[in-house]
């Protein structure tokens, strides 16, 4: 076989790749009643951001071709977003062409869990000294002063922060393998890189203590009442990963009650598989959203083999399967996750390389470029 022929049968396999990877469009971020921005993962190294009409139901590219954006958030004045190209973290004025970046360098890596305090200040988790540790960036005047939330000489991981008013929750990982929820001080020190010695932070308080599973995904909706998911390590086998979703409250800044509200389950696969079926953001698009009295959700639903929107009543305590508008024959299969709430209804993502050829769902215009997109809706009773 000569190399003219290897190469025909390589672009000729690539091109099956490409043709047989799961795609995934979904909402992100809501700006309003009519504007959200989603995602649109053509494969796992082809994703755009889009800006999209509800109402006109047109979307329009806010990225290059060359981005890979993950972990979207909408900055609080709603006229930009931050994204993680590959690591590094940009901003993209919805008023201006092109993102930039904002660099932090060395020997902070793997950046995760960026939350906007305004629009010149977020926290995020970032690795330092081969520990996961908690930094604030100030990126006023396009400066970028770093400052770090928690102890940088330690040998646990600091994880999943919430700040509410002057005190940081989160979760913190011993090298035992125990899982802590703490709460500390808001107490910034800024960060010298290469200072060997740092000031002791605020002392921790351990909120609650898990020996058997990991804890993540904290959110705290004030310094007395949040949720957190459990993975329930030895119940997550075959393909299917298993979680509980555990409500945490506090009535006397003392003890804290834990109330596991429900379980669910997700699709290895989907975060952990092969690249032709990984969604790239792996689980964020998956998890719980908190919305006043419900917590929606998505399930695994093991007869179908899809995932479906779930809400629970944390009045009624009660779960129950809320159906997009046209889930039904062909889309059947194909799984309805990333919940976004609207004013009076529910957008939501879904997954199917057949699906998403069908421009019902997504198409272009050859000739004017313009977009065409369609997200299944629930309506809220």
């Amino acid at each position: 076989m000569n190399k003219k022929t290897n190469f025909f049968l390589l672009i000729f396999s690539l091109a099956l790749q490409a043709e047989d990877s799961a795609e995934f469009l979904y909402p992100v971020a809501k700006i309003d009643e009519d504007l959200l921005l989603v995602i649109h993962q053509k494969s796992f190294d082809d994703i755009e951001l889009l800006r999209w009409n509800k109402s006109e139901r047109v979307a329009e590219k806010e990225l290059n071709s060359f981005c890979l954006p993950s972990q979207v958030k909408l900055l609080p004045s709603k006229r930009a977003c931050s994204f993680i190209d590959r690591g590094r973290i940009k901003v993209k004025d919805f008023a201006k062409r092109t993102a930039r970046a904002i660099d932090i360098y060395e020997p902070i890596s793997a950046i995760s869990n960026m939350i906007w305090i305004d629009d010149e200040n977020f926290y995020f988790v970032g690795k330092h000294a081969g520990y996961f540790s908690i930094f604030l960036c100030n990126i006023a005047d396009h400066q970028c002063v770093i400052s770090s939330l928690s102890n940088l000489h330690t040998t646990q991981d600091f994880l999943y922060p919430q700040k509410i008013n002057d005190s940081l929750f989160c979760v913190t990982k011993q090298e035992s393998g125990h899982y802590f929820i703490c709460r500390f001080d808001w107490n910034p020190k800024v960060y010298q890189q290469g200072l060997q010695t740092t000031p002791e932070q605020n002392e921790l308080k351990a909120v609650l203590c898990t020996k058997k599973n990991p804890i993540c995904f904290l959110t705290m909706l004030n310094d007395k009442k949040g949720f957190f998911l459990e993975f329930l390590l030895q119940e997550s086998t075959g393909n299917v990963l298993r979680f509980s979703c555990c409500k945490l409250e506090s009535f006397d800044d003392l003890t804290w009650d834990i109330d596991k509200l429900f379980d669910f389950q997700l699709p290895k696969n989907l975060f952990m598989g092969a690249e032709s079926e990984r969604i790239y953001e792996s689980i964020y698009p998956f998890l719980p959203i908190h919305a006043e009295n419900f917590i929606y959700f998505t399930n695994l639903d093991l007869e179908s083999g899809a995932c479906r929107i779930m809400r629970y009543d944390q009045n009624l305590k009660l779960v129950e399967k809320i159906t997009p508008n046209f889930a039904r024959s062909s889309i059947s299969t194909s799984h309805f996750f990333a919940p976004c709430i609207m004013d009076a209804s529910i957008c939501c993502g879904l997954s199917s390389s057949m699906i998403l050829r069908n421009s019902t769902f997504l198409s272009t215009n050859q000739e004017t470029g313009v977009i065409q997109c369609r997200l299944p809706e629930i309506k809220l009773s």
